[in-house]
């Protein structure tokens, strides 16, 4: 399943790139164009995504607590 999603992103991200032959310059400087543009927004999704999940936690508890106090008291 990481590699399909790594190569749907691969494939959404590079298209635009062939047009202005980006990759190809990435290519004759001996770097992979997958490693160079793509692992980075994946390793940056899988370190935010930990973050905004406890943020939307905590939000939605502090957002019970106050909701729970004005009902009962």
């Amino acid at each position: 399943m990481a590699m399909r999603l790594r190569n749907d992103l691969a494939m959404a991200y590079f298209n635009p790139f062939q047009v202005s032959e980006q990759t190809d310059t990435l290519r004759v400087l001996q770097t992979d164009p997958v490693d160079y543009l793509v692992t980075p927004r994946v390793l940056a999704c899988l370190l935010a995504l930990p973050v905004l999940v406890t943020l939307c936690f905590t939000v939605g508890m502090g957002a019970s607590v106050l909701l729970a106090e004005g009902v009962y008291e």
